[in-house]
């Protein structure tokens, strides 16, 4: 889960997790073919306020040249 352990913006300290997938999912720039990943979510659950995003599979987003560099 997040870092954080209360809502920035009401204070309340009960936070939740919440997942974008299907047709809401995030792709690589230049790469309309791929599947891309699920953006996951820490959410307060008394306000709603959305503390933190991140991407599920962050080893899609590795470019190709940075794929060959390794």
């Amino acid at each position: 889960m997040s870092e954080q352990s209360k809502c920035p913006q009401c204070g309340h300290d009960e936070l939740g997790q919440g997942v974008l997938s299907g047709y809401s999912q995030i792709r690589p720039v230049g790469r309309p073919l791929s599947i891309g990943s699920d953006l996951l979510a820490v959410i307060c659950t008394s306000c709603g306020h959305i503390l933190s995003w991140k991407v599920a599979k962050p080893a899609k987003f590795i470019s190709g040249k940075s794929k060959e560099k390794k």
